[in-house]
C-alpha cells in the first residue's frame, strides 16, 4: 500500500508599498491555531491482498486532481508511507531501498525533485520523510528503486481493488517502459500464501 501525505498550505499576506517607502516587504503568515491535519491521498482500498517484486523500480502516479483539491499549487509533500511483505520462502537480499519524488505525468517520471534512503520493515508501515518540496504542476511520481537488490527486493504489498480506468502504479525494469501493475501478468503472490496450496495458487495465474 502506498499512502502519500500532503498539507494545505496558507497563502501569504503581502502589503503593498506606498511611494517612497523601501523595498523591503514582510511575508506574514496568518495563524489559525492548530494547524489541520494532512491530507492522505492513496489509489490503494487500504486492504492488503498482495506483494509483488516486479521491477527494478516501482512507481504511483499520482494527480491532485483525483482528490477534488483546490488549488493544486497551494500543496507539498510531508512524507510518504509504504508497507512491505518479507515471506520466509522468498527471503530479500536486501532491506534499503530508494524513495524518490519526481515530476511527470503519465507519460512517466520526468525530473528528479528529492529522493531519500529507507529501511524496509516486515508489514508494517514505512514512512519515509520529505524536505517539504512544493507539488506543483499537480502531477507526480513516487518511485521505490530497488537497485541495489539482485531481485527486486524488498517485495511491496498490493491492495486488490479493481481497475477503475486509468491505471496508477506501474513497474519498470530501465526507468524507460513503464508498465501497470497487474497481478496476472507480474511477479506476485497472496498474502495468505502459507495457508494456499499448490492448486489453488496455479488457479490464480
Amino acid at each position: 500500500m502506498r499512502r502519500f501525505i500532503l498539507s494545505l498550505v496558507v497563502i501569504a499576506c503581502v502589503a503593498n508599498g506606498s511611494d517612497g517607502d523601501y523595498l523591503i516587504r514582510a511575508e506574514v503568515q496568518e495563524s489559525t491555531g492548530i494547524p489541520p491535519p494532512p491530507e492522505m491521498l492513496a489509489y490503494d482500498d487500504g486492504s492488503p491482498v498482495w506483494f509483488s517484486w516486479s521491477g527494478t523500480y516501482r512507481g504511483v502516479w499520482f494527480d491532485l486532481e483525483d482528490f477534488l483539491l483546490e488549488p493544486q499549487c497551494n500543496y507539498y509533500l510531508q512524507s510518504v508511507e509504504m508497507w512491505f511483505y518479507h515471506h520466509e520462502d522468498f527471503p530479500w537480499d536486501i532491506s534499503t531501498y530508494s524513495c524518490e519524488l519526481w515530476q511527470g505525468d503519465l507519460m512517466g517520471p520526468m525530473n528528479l525533485v528529492e529522493d531519500n534512503y529507507c529501511i524496509a520493515q516486515q508489514f508494517s508501515a514505512v514512512s519515509c520523510p520529505f524536505d517539504s518540496p512544493w507539488l506543483y504542476p499537480h502531477e507526480f511520481w513516487i518511485i521505490l528503486s530497488m537497485e541495489s537488490s539482485t531481485g527486486g527486493w524488498p517485495s511491496v504489498v498490493c491492495d486488490d481493488s479493481p481497475r477503475s480506468g486509468i491505471s496508477h502504479s506501474y513497474f519498470s525494469d530501465d526507468f524507460i517502459v513503464w508498465e501497470p501493475w497487474v497481478t496476472q501478468e507480474s511477479h506476485g503472490l497472496p498474502l495468505y500464501f502459507e495457508s494456499c496450496s499448490w492448486g489453488n495458487l496455479k488457479a490464480l495465474f
